[in-house]
């Protein structure tokens, strides 16, 4: 009987050991594994954000905000399908389309488009708020679209939030939608370098002729 007492003792502080461990362990780590580990139910293949869009001419509008530094950046798609840069009050000036560097916005525009997550998160407030997403995301991004019959969607505004604890993806939230998305670094990254590059964005005509006046010999 001593023998299967010992047992049963062993059996229940082995048992107790991981609840103690939880006890201990800091109460923000617990929720983020617990908000993870939920997550791991929702993992699947790569599921595109934006199915409906299957070219990058279906997007004319887009727009990014820094939501720290207050950086607005705005390019809308003219009527030969260049992109150019509209005037914002308090913001950028106009900056036409032989100024733009066309094919890097295309290729911010196709990022876009065949933007994908390998997880989703349910979007209820806990989420948000521990992602990073609410009340401030550290990006929004604004764009919008047509469908394939040309008929425009609502402007979708992505809003995009911490990194996760590996710093491989940011959680991306399509605002009012059910689902946050962890969506590759690389993708982002490589998204917003090259829309908020301001080499993408050479002189306007104005300002070349102003310093070509400046710096023009006297005759």
């Amino acid at each position: 009987m001593s023998r299967r007492r010992t047992s049963y003792l062993i059996l229940v502080v082995c048992a107790a050991i991981p609840v103690l461990l939880l006890m201990l362990d800091d109460p923000a780590k617990q929720q983020t594994r617990f908000v993870e580990a939920q997550a791991t139910q929702h993992t699947n293949q790569a599921l595109v954000l934006f199915p409906g869009l299957r070219d990058s001419g279906q997007i004319f509008g887009l727009e990014v905000l820094d939501v720290a530094s207050g950086e607005d950046i705005l390019l809308v798609r003219d009527d030969d399908g260049l992109w150019y840069a509209p005037a914002i009050v308090d913001g950028q000036s106009t900056i036409p389309a032989e100024n733009v560097n066309q094919q890097a916005v295309e290729e911010a525009v196709w990022a876009i488009a065949l933007m994908s997550g390998q997880q989703w998160y349910e979007a209820n407030t806990a989420n948000l708020e521990l992602f990073g997403l609410v009340p401030d995301p550290s990006y929004r991004l604004r764009f919008v679209a047509r469908d394939t019959a040309g008929v425009s969607y609502a402007p979708v505004i992505l809003a995009i939030g911490d990194a996760n604890p590996d710093h491989v993806a940011y959680y991306v939230w399509p605002e009012q939608s059910e689902r946050i998305f962890l969506v590759p670094r690389l993708a982002i990254d490589m998204l917003f370098n090259t829309l908020m590059d301001t080499i993408l964005l050479t002189p306007t005509p104005e300002e070349m002729s102003g310093e070509e006046n400046m710096t023009a010999p006297v005759p």
